[in-house]
């Protein structure tokens, strides 16, 4: 065997090793460049995000069971209690009809709730109407009755727990004297003190959280107790107090809930719950393939985020439409400078600043933008002729003749819808890679993505499934990464904010650090503050906190999306290589050579005559001798 065929046989068994490639994914996602870049879009995102919901008006925000949220097992957990859980439980039989009825009945239930609530509170009983909950004004006084009311809540519960700690020693001191069983005595007075740190732990929880006001179980009562020493006047006057600091706690508590159902109320922005619904099926999605290999609930979570984009589409549509012009355009800059950025590294391991990167895709703003959307336009165009078609077949009598000739036409133009369609979903992945790569325009970025998902695609759905598998396992990695960064810093920052406790305030009573910052979960990396307990300084640096917080959680985000976008290029390089043979060094580079700057030769007309006279000297010196062997050859010639 020559060694041209030993070569070509190696370079055909590498070729079928080529998606081990694949696994360069996470040493490109997690440059430093490519995360800023990726952060930058998910910021840019979500702030246009929050935006449009807040110029949503109040009767279009998505409603949410107060019911059903009161019943979670976690504190105020939306999840599963929207329209939008309703529409994916139901879909596709719920009907726009029904599922407005449904939020009628949702919002009709939530007000007859919200004014039991209120009566229940003599303050707050002149709020109970259906004019003050949606104007808002049961909100905002119920706001200010909570914010008064906390702080002393609070404090009584710090005076009444520390009264009976020292009750129960001074009961521990008494038996002693009285008791063999000193052991026994100590382990009853201690099952007494946990039982009563539990109940002071209840009541604050109810009172910051607002949750479990009905399961308190009269704890209040419990730990308000008048001392029994006590007779006559003295002892009346210590039963008038302690139900007064009973009712100003129950009432606290209950302010807390109406406040929290008061906001829930309201109604929830549509791009949050998107975004949450969005986000959770996600992260479950990748548990179900990672971890439990579950590929049944897999699929079921593929159909839910399928049927959460109808929702949008179908109820709020001006919206959708809104959400996805501001999502192309994000993408459009961001994806095209991620997808240059991971194609110069992956082909000739050059990395380009994000300035550069932002340029060339801001260069091809236009392609990048169109590509989505002209099969999304063709299919409307097709679909409209059809359409076109249909209203011939209405006209009577003729209607019904015309129709059957028509058929062929319609079925042919649903084929070519299909057809497209399919492409769109398959091969919008490369459609970005292919602009980043080749420096074409969006209809070469569609011919591509079209060809190569019709002609390998078990290869493209091999690479699609380890890349999300791969994906799925970093992308945990990362999470439980940032977990363990924030979760470090707030206990060390914990035990010395919380080191002196000696006054007895909100803050206090939890601790200063969790009020301003609670403590990340695993699977909540930002659990939500409770801004309305915190006062003007600890407003200030839970803000500040928030911040950085979220710039953490934004990260998690950005690796996600550079990830994504690094391994859509990778998997477009490797697709040309085995359709187009092309090579996988081959990148286009003009637009980054572009700009450099080049020596400027001057033409004849610009010379001088001193120029003229250097370029003569110059010649001049150029001229060799001819060699001395050459010339006694031609002389002994002659």
């Amino acid at each position: 065997m020559s060694e041209q065929e030993v070569k070509t046989n190696q370079d055909q068994w590498w070729s079928h090793l080529l998606f081990l490639r694949l696994f360069q994914g996470f040493r490109m996602a997690v440059q430093p460049g490519k995360l800023s870049v990726a952060l930058l879009g998910v910021v840019v995102l979500f702030l246009c995000g929050w935006i449009l919901d807040a110029l949503t008006p109040g009767s279009y925000r998505v409603i949410c069971d107060i019911e059903a949220v009161v019943n979670q097992a976690k504190p105020w957990d939306v999840s599963g209690c929207s329209d939008l859980d309703a529409y994916v439980e139901a879909a596709p039989q719920l009907a726009r009809d029904d599922l407005e009825a449904y939020r009628r009945t949702v919002r009709e239930q939530n007000q007859a709730r919200l004014i039991r609530l209120l009566e229940m509170d003599l303050d707050m009983k002149d709020l109970a109407n259906v004019a003050d909950i949606e104007d808002g004004d049961a909100k905002s006084k119920v706001k200010q009755y909570y914010k008064e009311n906390l702080p002393q809540a609070m404090e009584v519960i710090a005076q009444r727990y520390d009264q009976r700690v020292e009750a129960l020693d001074a009961e521990y001191e008494k038996r002693l004297e009285n008791t063999a069983d000193k052991a026994k005595l100590r382990s009853e007075i201690d099952r007494d003190l946990a039982q009563l740190k539990v109940m002071r732990d209840a009541l604050i929880k109810a009172l910051l959280s607002g949750q479990a006001t009905d399961a308190l179980g009269g704890f209040d009562k419990a730990l308000i107790v008048v001392p029994s020493d006590l007779e006559g006047k003295d002892r009346q006057e210590a039963q008038e107090k302690a139900d007064r600091d009973a009712r100003l706690i129950m009432d606290t508590a209950v302010q807390a809930f109406a406040y929290r159902a008061l906001d829930l109320a309201e109604g929830r922005g549509i791009f949050a719950t998107f975004a949450d619904f969005k986000m959770t099926q996600l992260q479950g999605l990748i548990g179900d393939v990672v971890w439990r290999h579950d590929c049944q609930m897999a699929k079921s979570r593929l159909y839910q985020l399928a049927l959460g984009a109808c929702w949008l589409s179908r109820f709020h549509p001006v919206f959708a439409l809104l959400l996805m012009v501001v999502g192309l355009s994000v993408w459009a800059v961001v994806g095209g400078a991620l997808c240059r950025m991971a194609a110069l590294q992956f082909a000739r391991e050059e990395r380009i600043g994000p300035w550069r990167a932002l340029q060339f895709s801001m260069g091809k703003f236009a392609s990048f933008f169109s590509a989505p959307l002209i099969p999304i336009g063709i299919i409307i165009f097709i679909g409209l002729f059809v359409f076109l078609g249909g209203l011939a077949g209405a006209v009577p009598y003729i209607g019904e003749i015309a129709a059957p000739l028509l058929m062929g036409l319609a079925l042919f133009g649903g084929f070519v819808m299909a057809l497209i369609a399919i492409g769109l979903i398959g091969g919008m992945g490369l459609m970005y890679p292919t602009i980043a790569v080749e420096g074409s325009d969006s209809f070469d970025a569609i011919s591509r993505a079209f060809s190569y998902l019709f002609a390998r695609p078990w290869r493209l759905g091999f690479y699609g499934v380890v890349s999300f598998v791969y994906g799925g396992i970093c992308y945990l990695f990362v999470r439980l990464f940032a977990f363990l960064l924030l979760l470090a810093v707030h206990v060390a920052a914990g035990i010395g904010m919380n080191w002196d406790d000696s006054a007895v305030t909100v803050s206090d009573m939890r601790g200063k650090l969790d009020a301003i910052w609670p403590a990340p979960m695993l699977a909540n990396l930002q659990p939500s503050v409770n801004w309305v307990t915190l006062n003007g300084t600890e407003t200030l640096g839970a803000f500040f906190i928030w911040i950085w917080v979220s710039l953490v959680v934004g990260l998690v985000l950005a690796f996600a999306v550079s990830f994504c976008f690094s391994m859509q290029t990778v998997i477009y390089c490797l697709l040309r290589k085995h359709v187009d043979s092309t090579d996988l060094e081959d990148v286009y580079v003009e637009e980054d050579v572009e700009g450099l700057p080049q020596e400027s030769q001057p033409t004849p007309e610009d010379k001088t005559p001193d120029d003229e006279a250097a370029d003569a000297e110059a010649g001049e010196k150029d001229e060799t001798p001819p060699d001395q062997d050459e010339t006694d050859n031609l002389e002994k010639d002659e």
